[in-house]
C-alpha cells in the first residue's frame, strides 16, 4: 500500500462522490475501486483559512464589480485594486509551489495570447491605460488559476464551486439595488440616463454588463445543480436562484443577457438528456427558463406597464424569437459595429490597428463607436497574427474540457466557456472584465489539476496492471 500513497499531489478522488457517466463519455475502468480504497488511506489537507479569506474577498471585489462601484461612488478608482492587488499577492504566495502547473495547457495558450496581443498591440499603438488594464487581468487570471489548483488539491472543488456560485450570484442580484443607487449613477450622466430608462444596473457601468453577470451567475449556479443532493445542502434553495437570477436578467433589459440565458438553459436541457435521474434537477431548471422566458417575451410581459424604453426592448426580443428579425433596431446595432470593425481591419489585415484602437473607431466605422464584438476587437486591434493565438487558446480550452472526467468540473467549464463566447459577442470589454478574468483563471487552474491528476491515475493503473501480470 505504500505505492498506493506516493500519489503525491495527485492524492484526491476524481469525482468526489460523483459518478463520472455523461454523453460520449465512457465510465472509468474497473481498477477505479483499487485508486478509491487509496484514498481511504491518505487524509486530505485542508484548505487554510487565511487563504480562504483571501479568495473570498477577491472573488467578491471581482464577482460584484467593487471596484468599479466605488469608482462611481467616491470617484477613487485605485481603491478596489488594492484589494485586489493584496488579496491576489497574498493567494499566489500561498501557492507559489504551484506555478509551473496551475495554467494548464490552456491557460498557457490564453495568458500566451494576452502577451502577444499586448506585445503587437503596444507597439502599433501606445494606449497605457489599456496596457495597465490587460496586465491586471493576467494577474487575476493568474491568481484564480493557482487558487483554484490548490483547492482541487485538497478534495475542496465543491467548496470552491459553492463560493463561486454565491458571489456571483450576489454580484447578479445587486440589479435589485439599482432603484437605491440613483445619487450614485447620477455622478456619469450616460448612467443616470440609463437609469432614468429604466435599465437596472446594479454594480455594473452598463446594462448589458449586468445581464451578462447574471448569466455568468447562472452558470455557476448549474454547475452546483449537477451535483447529487446528498453532496450539497445549496442545491435545495437553486430554484429560488434560478428564478432571481431570470427575473434579474430581464431587469436588465439587456436584450443579450436576456437570450444568452434562455439559451443556455436549452443547452443544458439537451445536453443533459443522457445522465439519467442525476440530471432531472438540471433538466427541469433550463426547461423552466426557457418556458418562462419564452411566455414572457411573447405574451407575458403584456400583463404589467412597462416604460415606452422598456417596452420597446421587450418588443425587439419578441421578433427575435418569434420571426427571427435581426434588424439594427432590435439588435441595438450590434451587427453594425461588427460589419464596421471588418471594415477598418481589413485596411490593416496582419498586425492590426494597435491596443485601444477598436473601443471606439474612426468615425467612417460605426460612426466612430466600439465594435461591440471582443473577437473583432482582437482582429482589428492585432490582426490575423494576434487573432490566430486568441483562436489556438480558445481551441486548446475546447479540447481540456472534454477531456475532463470529472462532471461537475466538466459542466463547469463548458457552461462558461459558452457565457463567455457570448459575452465577447454583445461587448468589447470582454478580456478585462474582473468577474470573467476571475472565472477564466478558476476554469485553467481545474482543467489542469484533473488533467494531471487523471494523467497519474492512468500511470496508477498501469502499474497495478503490470504488477499483477508479474505476479
Amino acid at each position: 500500500m505504500s505505492n498506493l500513497s506516493n500519489l503525491g499531489s495527485h492524492s484526491v478522488p476524481l469525482n468526489e462522490g460523483v459518478p463520472t457517466g455523461f454523453p460520449h463519455t465512457p465510465n472509468p475502468p474497473p481498477t477505479y475501486g483499487y485508486h478509491r480504497q487509496a484514498q481511504r488511506q491518505v487524509r486530505a489537507a485542508k484548505v487554510d483559512g487565511l487563504m480562504l479569506g483571501a479568495f473570498i474577498i477577491l472573488g467578491g471585489t471581482c464577482l460584484m464589480n467593487l471596484n468599479g462601484i466605488t469608482a462611481m461612488a467616491f470617484e477613487t478608482n485605485r481603491l478596489m485594486s488594492l484589494v485586489i492587488l493584496v488579496s491576489g499577492l497574498y493567494l499566489i504566495y500561498r501557492t507559489s509551489g504551484l506555478w509551473a502547473r496551475a495554467l494548464g495547457s490552456a491557460g498557457v495558450w490564453f495568458i500566451g495570447f494576452l502577451f502577444t496581443y499586448l506585445a503587437i498591440g503596444y507597439a502599433i499603438e501606445q494606449d497605457n491605460q489599456q496596457l495597465i488594464s490587460h496586465l491586471n487581468s493576467i494577474f487575476i487570471i493568474f491568481a484564480g488559476a493557482v487558487t483554484a489548483y490548490h483547492f482541487a488539491q485538497r478534495n475542496a472543488t465543491y467548496k470552491l464551486f459553492t463560493i463561486l456560485t454565491i458571489l456571483a450570484v450576489l454580484g447578479a442580484y445587486t440589479v435589485y439595488l439599482s432603484p437605491f443607487l440613483g445619487d450614485v449613477y447620477a455622478k456619469m450622466q450616460k448612467l443616470d440616463r440609463m437609469a432614468k430608462q429604466g435599465r437596472w444596473m446594479g454594480f455594473f457601468a452598463n446594462p448589458n454588463e449586468t445581464g451578462m453577470a447574471t448569466v455568468l451567475a447562472f452558470a455557476c449556479t448549474l454547475t452546483i445543480w449537477v451535483y447529487p443532493s446528498k453532496v450539497t445542502r445549496l442545491k435545495k434553495y437553486l430554484p429560488l436562484i434560478v428564478v432571481g437570477l431570470a427575473i434579474g436578467s430581464v431587469l436588465s433589459f439587456s436584450r443579450s443577457a436576456m437570450i444568452t440565458f434562455a439559451f443556455i438553459g436549452v443547452f443544458v436541457a439537451i445536453y443533459s438528456a443522457g445522465m439519467g435521474s442525476r440530471a432531472i434537477g438540471t433538466l427541469l431548471a433550463g426547461f423552466f427558463v426557457f418556458i418562462a422566458a419564452y411566455w414572457f417575451f411573447t405574451s407575458g410581459y403584456k400583463q404589467y406597464e412597462w416604460t415606452s424604453q422598456q417596452e420597446k426592448r421587450i418588443q425587439s426580443v419578441e421578433r427575435m424569437l418569434t420571426l427571427g428579425e435581426f434588424s439594427q433596431k432590435d439588435t441595438g446595432g450590434r451587427f453594425e459595429g461588427i460589419k464596421g470593425g471588418l471594415h477598418y481591419w481589413s485596411k490593416s489585415p496582419i498586425f492590426g490597428h494597435g491596443l485601444g484602437m477598436l473601443h471606439a473607431m474612426p468615425y467612417q466605422y460605426f460612426g466612430g463607436l466600439g465594435c461591440h464584438n471582443t473577437h473583432v476587437m482582437v482582429l482589428g486591434e492585432v490582426g490575423i497574427l494576434g487573432f490566430s493565438v486568441y483562436f489556438l487558446a480558445l481551441v486548446a480550452y475546447l479540447v481540456s474540457t472534454f477531456k475532463i472526467e470529472n462532471l461537475p468540473v466538466r459542466t463547469f467549464c463548458l457552461l462558461f466557456f459558452f457565457s463567455a463566447m457570448a459575452t465577447g459577442m454583445v461587448g468589447h470589454t470582454m478580456l478585462d472584465a474582473r468577474n470573467f478574468n476571475l472565472v477564466f483563471g478558476i476554469a485553467f487552474g481545474l482543467q489542469s489539476y484533473y488533467l494531471s491528476f487523471q494523467k497519474s491515475q492512468r500511470k496508477f493503473l498501469q502499474f497495478q496492471k503490470h504488477r499483477h501480470a508479474l505476479s
